[in-house]
């Protein structure tokens, strides 16, 4: 997975030029858009599978320093301050999907993903609802086709029982902190109360 993490740009690189609306240095970086799968956390628990939808990212870097580089979900900022390079991108984005990720399914070897991806199919979801006249293009694509519905199927059966054990971890988590905060507590009672038996020794 991607990071998301800042690296020391330099602050020159981030100040306004007062002559114009880009920023001293810019024309020297590296700047390019991306799509990249985030899991949807809510939608994961809410359907019980992993859930993903891309957003745009952003990498800039400064061009032979690999230290200083930039990796985080794109701004409104970011696409005002690089339009160019972000134009560019909306010009050859291809369509931003949501679901399963074929990549991510077990069922689907390597080639596979990429075989599908030159077709434009991306997901469980979307190999699921693949039109039959389509699916004799491909050998075994509807055994595929069948399996991949059967997944979602199976999913949406536990997803109750995905949110419940969710649910619970979430209690459990709650629950251990509660105790660490009453041991902390606790701590700090016997602290005190050793304080006031040397204080009352000294009197």
């Amino acid at each position: 997975m991607i990071g998301e993490a800042d690296y020391g740009m330099t602050e020159a690189a981030f100040k306004a030029d007062e002559g114009n609306a880009r920023y001293l240095g810019d024309a020297k970086l590296y700047v390019v858009f991306f799509l990249h799968p985030r899991e949807d956390k809510a939608k994961t628990a809410e359907m019980g599978r992993p859930m993903y939808k891309d957003e745009e990212y952003v990498r800039i870097m400064v061009p032979g320093d690999k230290d200083n580089v930039i990796i985080r979900p794109a701004r409104d900022l970011d696409k005002q301050r690089f339009v160019k390079q972000y134009t560019a991108f909306k010009a050859g984005e291809g369509e931003i999907t949501e679901g399963t990720p074929l990549k991510a399914w077990p069922m689907m070897t390597r080639g596979e993903v990429e075989e599908m991806k030159y077709f434009g199919v991306f997901t469980v979801e979307q190999l699921a609802d693949l039109a039959d006249v389509h699916v004799g293009k491909f050998m075994a694509l509807g055994k595929k086709k069948e399996q991949a519905k059967a997944f979602l199927q199976a999913a949406k059966d536990t997803a109750p029982l995905t949110q419940l054990n969710a649910a619970v971890e979430q209690k459990d988590a709650e629950i251990a902190a509660l105790m660490q905060a009453v041991e902390d507590l606790k701590g700090k009672v016997t602290d005190l109360e050793k304080v006031g038996k040397k204080e009352k020794k000294a009197a």
